[in-house]
């Protein structure tokens, strides 16, 4: 702990019913909502330690509904996030129209549709600070090969995962193309986004309980 600031925050899953008012009713359904009042207390604690600074952009590279980024447009910055899944991409869509007809002006808030994996390939050459909020844990799909299981929603009758954009039913769909364990995948989305030049990535995580054991996602991350 070497940043000057608090080494525990509080209050970051308060009510955010503030912030609530600038996304659609839908996007609330998504499984895997950062908290606005955390999302907020980040971008602070960045421009608090001169790390995020005025003419820099935001970019989410596994942006699910797109509140990272909305958040960063909402507060003057220009943001970009990045998703593979179509009905997610139409989550973010919605909610910067949404945003944008609350405030009255436009939001320099762009949406990439592709895979993480490829970020220095969909990203051009900016001043970028990642923030970002990883899938969960590896877990087999049809005893075959491993993959993000966490925060899987029923939309549609088709479930999908979290970040990475992975629609199982969907043989096109990098869900259906994963070869590589968890954190290896993860890795190669990490090294993209040092590729993609990003002078810094924040990333949240949460360390889930399942069938009563810890995954120290922290630590893996």
């Amino acid at each position: 702990h070497k940043c000057g600031g608090d080494l525990y925050w509080y209050g970051c899953y308060d009510s955010d019913i503030y912030y609530k008012q600038f996304v659609t009713q839908e996007s609330f359904s998504h499984p895997a909502k950062a908290s606005f009042l955390l999302i907020d207390r980040i971008f602070k604690h960045l421009e608090h330690l001169g790390i995020l600074k005025e003419g820099m952009t935001i970019c989410d590279f596994m942006s699910g509904s797109g509140r990272i980024p909305l958040m960063a447009s909402l507060k003057g910055y220009d943001s970009v996030g990045v998703q593979l899944e179509p009905h997610f991409i139409k989550m973010c869509e919605d909610n910067k129209k949404f945003a944008e007809n609350k405030i009255g002006r436009k939001l320099n808030f762009e949406i990439i549709q592709g895979d993480s994996r490829k970020l220095s390939e969909l990203l051009k050459d900016k001043e970028l600070v990642g923030i970002t909020s990883p899938p969960y844990e590896n877990s087999d799909v049809d005893g075959a090969r491993k993959m993000p299981k966490g925060y899987f929603d029923k939309v549609g009758g088709i479930r999908h995962t979290k970040t990475l954009g992975l629609q199982i039913e969907n043989p096109n769909n990098i869900g259906s193309q994963f070869q590589g364990s968890y954190l290896s995948e993860m890795l190669r989305v990490y090294q993209e986004a040092y590729k993609s030049g990003m002078s810094v990535i924040c990333t949240i995580t949460k360390n889930p309980t399942r069938a009563g054991k810890l995954r120290r996602l922290d630590l893996d991350t």
